[in-house]
């Protein structure tokens, strides 16, 4: 082409992203090293005393023949393995080495491989070329399914339901919410079974008390009682009387439901709002408390209330069937919460200061969430755009992140039993396979097989985007979603961050396919370019009537 033109079309048109020319995909997975080293640090946090990190180191050439081959160097010569064998299809791995020390004592370390990838984000893995795109993800919160939000953490994936509550308030019903979430692994299916499901207020109780909840968050004392709270000794004009409603919960075994008669005497400064409207937190944990109640009306006293001990023994029996041992209830229950005491690390604490808050551990995000859940449902918009994060390693580097903390847990477990360097190793080998991120080839959505005829990448495989909930589902399994799906309506983000023109038959709204032009930061988060922003914003008028 004639070097004049070229000179002349750069002058005309504005430059696009170098990232998205590039591939998100290709810049961010440059760290991976770190990345992983990262989740082992905050793992250790939860390592039994004795047992330490050390670090991760690149294997040589030779170390990682003689990890595949399975053949150990012998006197200078390598011994020839009978069951050893080598991968000949090309796989874009590079094998790592992770150093751990049992008192004093380094341990053999665990061997993993990671992956890096070529142009474009192209990887093979044994023999087939993939194409790693990135997800396009809501930076800290998402709104789910059944009016709930997701979030995501190092450790875990949670999701935060609400659901429908009622209980009295100087002799009248308040209707409110209960916000909860399953976040032990059996939570889910018990709350299935058993109709009662563990409710952020009672881990906030768990943790500190009934009492300390309440000044702690609240900033007020309250009374617990029984006939004694009542409007004599505590007078409407400075507190409010709150009961329970008597109704009996739906999946309520036992014959005879007898409704718990304990009740709290709440300062009404506290429990009202200066515009004279309930305190949001406040409700939420009156309405915690009376969740838990109702579920369990013959075990809640008055003179037990404050002790975290006992909200802890109850949350046992919200999360664990079929264990009658008090003991061994508190035993699982104390590691439950020592493992949720670590959920908030680096990484997450970046994404949560991004949108504005900055939660020193999980139970002040649990307030936040009692907060401002009902009016992120309201004033969400899951249509846009604007915010959304281009991310891929917290979703490639997936299966290996989950089997480090399930690691970890296997190994607080056998603390308790008397830990040993030989329990180390097994926990390493059961849960830290070698090839786990050979499971990139199926089960990852953000992962595919995408062929282009073109020398242009940006075409076909840089621009290409995965939309959130498809990135953890198989892509045989994956759906074509709902209609009436919110966030697949028509929005004129789309026009600045999608594609309005290049519209694939699996995803005809325009959100898997990124504008060349668009604006980026440095972490990947869409940002809007203010000389649009009031042409868009009359067009999404429009759209919106």
């Amino acid at each position: 082409m004639d070097p004049r033109v070229v000179e002349s079309l750069k002058q005309k048109v504005p430059p696009m992203n170098p990232d998205i020319i590039k591939g998100i995909a290709v810049i961010q997975m440059e760290g991976v090293k770190g990345y992983i080293d990262h989740v082992w640090r905050c793992a250790s946090r939860s390592f039994p005393p004795g047992f330490e990190y050390i670090r991760g180191e690149v294997c040589t050439p030779e170390e990682e023949f003689r990890e595949i081959a399975d053949a150990p160097k012998l006197g200078g010569r390598v011994k020839r393995a009978g069951r050893g064998r080598i991968e000949l299809a090309q796989s874009d791995v590079f094998l790592m080495k992770y150093r751990f020390s049992w008192e004093g004592v380094e341990i053999p370390p665990r061997y993993l491989f990671l992956p890096f990838v070529g142009q474009a984000g192209l990887m093979h893995l044994r023999g087939p070329r993939y194409c790693i795109s990135p997800v396009l993800a809501d930076p800290a919160f998402s709104p789910a399914k059944n009016n709930g939000v997701f979030t995501h953490f190092t450790r875990d994936k949670i999701t935060i339901n609400r659901s429908s509550a009622t209980y009295v308030c100087n002799r009248k019903a308040v209707s409110t919410y209960v916000v909860w979430s399953a976040i032990h692994t059996l939570a889910n299916d018990q709350s299935k079974r058993r109709g009662v499901t563990s409710c952020l207020a009672h881990y906030l109780f768990a943790k500190y008390g009934l009492q300390e909840t309440f000044k702690r968050f609240a900033g007020c004392d309250i009374h617990v009682g029984y006939g004694e709270i009542d409007e004599i000794n505590y007078p409407t004009t400075d507190w409010v009387i709150c009961e329970s409603a008597g109704i009996s919960p739906s999946l309520y075994k036992k014959k005879h439901y007898e409704p718990s008669r304990v009740r709290l005497a709440i300062p009404r400064t506290a429990y009202y709002n200066t515009d004279g409207k309930p305190n949001v937190l406040v409700d939420g944990l009156v309405a915690g408390f009376y969740y838990v109640t109702d579920h369990f009306p013959e075990r809640i006293r008055p003179e037990y209330c404050h002790s975290d001990r006992f909200w802890r023994l109850l949350l046992g029996y919200v999360i664990i069937e079929g264990e009658e041992n008090g003991g061994k209830i508190q035993q699982q229950i104390d590691a439950h919460m020592a493992s949720l005491d670590e959920y908030v690390d680096e990484l997450v604490l970046e994404t949560f200061q991004s949108v504005g808050i900055a939660p020193d551990d999980i139970y002040e995000f649990f307030v936040f969430i009692m907060q401002y859940i009902h009016e992120f449902l309201l004033t969400v918009d899951p249509a846009s755009m604007y915010g959304k994060k281009l991310t891929v390693l917290r979703y490639v580097m997936l299966d290996i992140v989950i089997a480090i903390f399930r690691f970890t847990y296997d190994i607080r477990s056998s603390g308790k039993k008397g830990l040993n360097s030989q329990n180390i190793r097994q926990a390493l080998g059961r849960r830290l396979n070698r090839d786990l991120i050979f499971n990139l080839a199926s089960r990852h959505g953000e992962v595919s097989i995408i062929s282009s005829s073109s020398d242009c990448a940006l075409l076909k495989l840089t621009s290409t985007t995965v939309l959130q909930e498809r990135a953890t589902v198989a892509r045989k399994r994956r759906g074509k979603g709902l209609l009436s799906d919110p966030s697949k309506l028509v929005h004129s983000s789309i026009v600045e961050c999608g594609s309005a023109m290049n519209l694939p038959k699996s995803e005809p709204t325009g959100r898997t396919k990124c504008n060349p032009w668009v604006k980026t930061a440095p972490d990947g988060t869409i940002l809007r370019d203010e000389d649009r922003r009031e042409l868009l914003d009359s067009v999404q008028r429009i759209l919106q009537r």
